[in-house]
């Protein structure tokens, strides 16, 4: 049967330098740069971009199109919306130039034939380019007499049969009952 040999670790010493400062530093000594940098590669986003995009807004460019002609991802786009104020309130308004660019084209198309103009294709892009202004929704309520609450019904005791007919019979008749009725 073998030992193990328990290693012990030697107790570090982290030293924080700045780059003013001199001395003895102990050999074992860890050193760490007080100094900090930014990270990552840096951006290309200058105040001159905004000028690109809400030019490209005024001829309908999307968001992908403005990447790719920024040579950036569309979260690079993302970041620098929520990294710079100019650029996020230059978006915005570039997207609302691109959306008035779409309704021009569709309203000289107004004066076309039918077949020069796809409304159903200029409505899809529309819905996804722009959803807070054109995405359709549908919306189904359902209501009893009078747009009232539907009355539900929740039985307490188990009830089978008969006697759960008749429950159920003198219940609905009280829900569609009009409240002025008198009882037959």
């Amino acid at each position: 049967m073998t030992q193990q040999k328990k290693m012990q670790r030697r107790p570090v010493t982290h030293i924080t330098v700045t780059a003013t400062q001199t001395g003895v530093i102990p050999h074992d000594a860890v050193i760490t740069d007080n100094t900090k940098h930014a990270g990552g590669r840096p951006t290309s986003y200058t105040p001159e971009v905004c000028s690109k995009v809400i030019e490209w807004g005024k001829q309908g460019y999307s968001k992908t199109e403005m990447c790719s002609e920024l040579g950036i991802s569309r979260n690079c786009l993302y970041e620098w919306a929520k990294a710079h104020e100019e650029f996020n309130d230059t978006l915005l308004v570039a997207m609302a130039h691109s959306e008035a660019w779409h309704e021009r084209k569709a309203r000289a198309a107004l004066d076309l034939p039918s077949s020069a103009f796809n409304a159903a294709l200029w409505g899809k892009i529309m819905s996804a380019r722009f959803p807070a202004t054109y995405r359709e929704t549908t919306r189904t309520e359902h209501g009893g007499i009078d747009n009232t609450p539907i009355p539900v019904a929740v039985a307490h005791a188990p009830m089978t049969g008969e006697g759960l007919r008749d429950w159920y019979k003198q219940f609905m008749d009280k829900a569609t009952r009009p409240k002025n009725a008198t009882p037959v």
